[in-house]
C-alpha cells in the first residue's frame, strides 16, 4: 500500500481506497480515519518488527496531518476531496512534461522509479481511456534494478519530493472539510498515543494531549459528549462512536501519559455512554441515546472503514474493568459478547476488532503497576506490543480512588514494577526484563 498509488508519495497520507487489486489506482479524497487507523497498523507493525520502512510511514502520516489537517484548537479536520478543478485526481497526477520541465536531467530516473508514462497511467473512470496523466506508484522491481547506493537514492528522492511538492502547492487544491468530528479525533488520539508509545515520540503524545485539551474543552459540554465543531460552535449530542472512540484514546493516552485526569474523564464518559445507550435489558450499545424517542436504533457491530461503536465499547470495557475492579464493566461486556455472539460466530472476519476484546476477555490480562520514579521504565514498556496488559502509575494516593486494589501497593522511591493477574500481584521487582517475562507469560 505504502509503495502504491494510494499513497500520495510527494505530501504524504493515505487515498481513501484503491480501485484495483495493487492498490495503484486510488480514489484520491484523503480521510482522517483512514489515516488513524493507519498510524496504529505501521506503528504495531513496526513494534513486532523493528522495521525502520514502518516507522517511516508513521511519521510521514503524522507531517501531513500536522502539515494540512490541524486546527488552532488541538482537533484534526475531517477530510479532503478527490477533486479540484471539477476533475478528480488532478492535484495529485502528472504529465510527464511536467515532471521534465521540474526535474529536468534527473527525470528519466525518476519516471522510471515511479512509473511515469508519456501517455499517462491514470484510466478517466467513466471511459477506461488513458488521460495523458500519471499516478506516482512504485514497482519494487524495478526498484531493486537501480544501481545506486541507498543512501544516495534516498537523497535524491527527497530532492525531487521537495521540488515536486512545491510546483504542486501552486496548484488549485482540493476542498478540505473542516469540521472536526470528536468520534474521528477521538480515534486519531488513540491512534497518536499508540505511536507515541510504540515509536517512543512524545511529539506524537503531545499531538494526542492536544486533541485531548480540544474534547474536554470544546465538545464535552454539561456531562455530555457533542458530535460536530465547526466554525467555533460545537453542536449534535455525541453517539456510540464519539464516547466509544474517545474513551479508547483517553486510555491509550493515559499510558502514553499517565495523568489521573485523563483516566477520570474516560469514566466519565463510560457512566454516561452506559447510562445514555446500553441497553440493560439485552446487552449492546445503541448508537444514539435510547432516552430519545427515536423510530429506530440500531446497535452497531459491523467493522466497516474503521471499527464498529460496539466493538470499540467491548475492548474499553474490559480494559476499564482490569483497571477498577469495577465489576459493572466486565458484566456489560458479558451481555455484550452474548448479544452480538451469533454475528461474530458467522461472519468473525467482518468483526475483527470485536474478535480483539474477545481476546481480553477469554486470555490472561496483566495489570503492570509502576510505583515510583518510573519514567525510563514506563517508556521501555510502551515501546514493547502487549496488548494483553493496562498498565497504571502510583505516585500518589490518588489513583486508589479509580483502583481499589492499588491500596497494597506502596510508593515507592525506586521505580518498582508490580506484575498482576486478577488483581493479584507478584512480588515487586525493579528488574524490567523479569517483568516482561511474567508480563508476556
Amino acid at each position: 500500500m505504502r509503495l502504491g498509488g494510494i499513497y500520495d508519495h510527494i505530501g504524504f497520507g493515505f487515498h481513501r481506497y484503491s480501485t484495483d487489486r495493487q492498490w495503484i489506482l486510488p480514489h484520491f479524497e484523503k480521510m482522517l480515519y483512514d489515516q488513524a487507523t493507519l498510524i496504529m497498523a505501521y506503528s504495531e507493525a513496526y513494534s513486532l518488527t523493528k522495521d525502520e520502512f514502518y516507522k517511516e510511514v508513521v511519521y510521514e502520516i503524522v507531517k501531513y496531518l500536522e502539515r494540512d489537517m490541524l486546527d488552532r484548537t488541538g482537533g484534526f479536520y475531517s477530510s479532503e476531496d478527490a477533486d479540484s478543478e471539477g476533475e478528480e485526481g488532478k492535484f495529485y497526477t502528472w504529465t510527464k512534461d511536467e515532471i521534465d520541465s521540474i526535474l529536468g536531467e534527473d527525470s528519466d530516473l525518476f519516471c522510471k522509479i515511479f512509473n511515469i508514462k508519456e501517455e499517462g497511467n491514470y484510466l478517466e473512470e467513466a471511459t477506461g481511456e488513458l488521460t495523458g496523466r500519471n499516478v506516482l506508484y512504485i514497482d519494487e522491481k524495478v526498484l531493486n534494478q537501480i544501481n545506486i547506493p541507498k543512501e544516495k537514492l534516498e537523497e535524491k528522492v527527497l530532492n525531487w519530493r521537495e521540488k515536486l511538492f512545491k510546483e504542486r502547492e501552486k496548484r488549485i487544491k482540493p476542498f478540505k472539510d473542516t469540521k472536526i468530528l470528536t468520534d474521528w479525533n477521538g480515534l486519531l488520539m488513540a491512534a497518536l498515543s499508540k505511536a507515541g508509545k510504540l515509536l517512543s515520540e512524545d511529539r506524537f503524545i503531545d499531538l494526542a494531549k492536544g486533541v485531548y485539551k480540544f474534547i474536554k474543552e470544546k465538545m464535552y459540554i454539561d456531562g455530555k459528549l457533542l458530535h460536530m465543531y465547526k466554525d467555533d460552535e460545537a453542536k449534535v449530542d455525541g453517539m456510540l462512536d464519539d464516547y466509544a472512540f474517545t474513551i479508547w484514546g483517553l486510555l491509550e493516552l493515559y499510558e502514553a501519559n499517565p495523568n489521573i485526569d485523563i483516566l477520570n474523564l474516560a469514566l466519565e464518559l463510560q457512566k454516561k455512554v452506559d447510562e445514555l445507550m446500553f441497553d440493560e435489558k439485552n446487552g449492546g450499545y445503541f448508537i444514539s441515546s435510547h432516552i430519545q424517542d427515536l423510530i429506530a436504533n440500531t446497535k452497531p457491530v459491523f467493522d466497516g472503514a474503521y471499527p464498529s461503536g460496539n466493538s470499540v465499547m467491548l475492548n474499553n470495557l474490559l480494559r476499564l474493568y482490569h483497571i477498577t475492579t469495577d465489576e459493572q464493566f466486565y458484566k456489560r461486556a458479558e451481555k455484550t459478547i452474548e448479544f452480538f455472539s451469533s454475528d461474530i460466530k458467522s461472519q468473525s472476519s467482518y468483526h475483527t476488532m470485536f474478535i480483539i476484546g474477545l481476546i481480553l476477555y477469554f486470555y490472561p490480562v496483566s495489570e503492570v503497576i509502576l510505583s515510583g520514579d518510573c519514567k525510563d521504565k514506563l517508556r521501555e514498556i510502551n515501546t514493547r506490543f502487549l496488548p494483553n496488559k493496562v498498565l497504571l502509575l502510583k505516585n500518589d494516593n490518588n489513583i486508589e480512588k479509580i483502583a481499589p486494589f492499588l491500596k497494597t501497593v506502596p510508593i515507592e522511591e525506586r521505580c518498582k514494577i508490580y506484575v498482576c493477574k486478577n488483581f493479584s500481584c507478584n512480588l515487586p521487582t525493579e528488574n524490567l526484563e523479569e517483568a516482561l517475562k511474567v508480563i508476556e507469560g
